[in-house]
Order: structure tokens, then sequence, then C-alpha cells
């Protein structure tokens, strides 16, 4: 009974931390215009802005998912062969003297 609870534990675990990868949606080119731009006489801006920060790319979904979903459940690998152990080997080896 423990190992289905554990089982179904992992299982949930796994699904609830790859639907976020499973959500992502792809992006599309942006609609084409159909209006055409009138070349302007003056060839540089009046004012340069300065204050402008270059735009950031957003990692890709893999390192935003991915990574933390194997941290994740390499600690809960670990976690498990712990306890595991101690209920396999430790709780037989050492038994209360009645």
């Amino acid at each position: 009974m423990r190992s289905l609870t554990l089982l179904i534990t992992a299982t949930a675990a796994i699904a609830v931390l790859a639907l976020p990868a499973a959500a992502q949606t792809t992006t599309t080119a942006p609609a084409q215009s159909t209006t055409t731009a009138v070349p302007s006489p003056v060839e540089e801006p009046a004012v340069v802005d300065q204050a402008a920060a270059p735009a950031t790319e957003a990692p890709p979904w893999t390192v935003r998912y991915l990574v933390p979903t194997l941290l994740v459940l390499t600690a809960l690998v670990v976690l498990i062969t712990v306890v595991q152990y101690y209920v396999r080997v430790v709780r037989v080896r050492y038994k209360p003297v009645s």
C-alpha cells in the first residue's frame, strides 16, 4: 500500500512539474500590415534615447522548466532511496527486543 501511495505521489509530482513546459505556446510571426510608410527627409532622430535598454530574450523552456524539474526529481530519488534503505535494512537489522 505504501509503494502504491509513493508511486501515485511521484506521478502527480512529475505531472505538476511537467505541465508548465507542456503549456508553453509557440510564438508566431506578427500579422503583416498593408499600410506603407512615407520616407522621411530626416535621416537621424532629433533626440537619441539613451535610457532604452536592449530587449532581453527569455531563456529557452529547457532552462526555465527542465533543469528545475530534474533537480527536484533528483532530490526526490535521493530522499526515496534513503527512506527505502531505512525501511528495508535498518528496521530489519535493529528490531526492538520485547
